[in-house]
């Protein structure tokens, strides 16, 4: 939501910015804070180390989502990817993406991908 700024979060392309701001458009309710982007594809990424708190990640349901929204002054893509890492962070157990999805403007929209137990 970025309530605590873009702490925990890793920017991967250092030539486009991400900030955050008020959004008048609250998320759920309450939330009015959240992340914008410059006019060009950027790219963040966090990172959650699951083995802490499951033994096998791909034993487990996970899911991963986020919420949203393109601006009235600029048309808006959203993309998500999630990679699932084994506990040394060296081998990719598993990988999902969205589609590009189309923002759409001052309205929230949820994306979501989900990993289901292999076995």
């Amino acid at each position: 939501s970025g309530e605590f700024g873009t702490r925990h979060w890793q920017q991967l392309n250092p030539q486009m910015s991400w900030g955050v701001e008020q959004s008048e458009v609250s998320v759920d309710g309450t939330v009015r804070t959240n992340f914008v982007s410059s006019f060009q594809w950027c790219v963040m990424a966090q990172s959650v180390p699951l083995h802490r708190l499951v033994f096998d990640p791909s034993s487990v349901r996970i899911e991963v989502s986020a919420m949203y929204m393109a601006r009235t002054d600029c048309p808006s893509v959203f993309r998500m990817e999630a990679i699932l890492l084994d506990s040394t962070r060296q081998r990719e157990i598993r990988r999902r993406s969205t589609a590009a999805l189309v923002a759409p403007a001052d309205f929230w929209e949820r994306a979501s991908i989900v990993f289901e137990p292999t076995g």
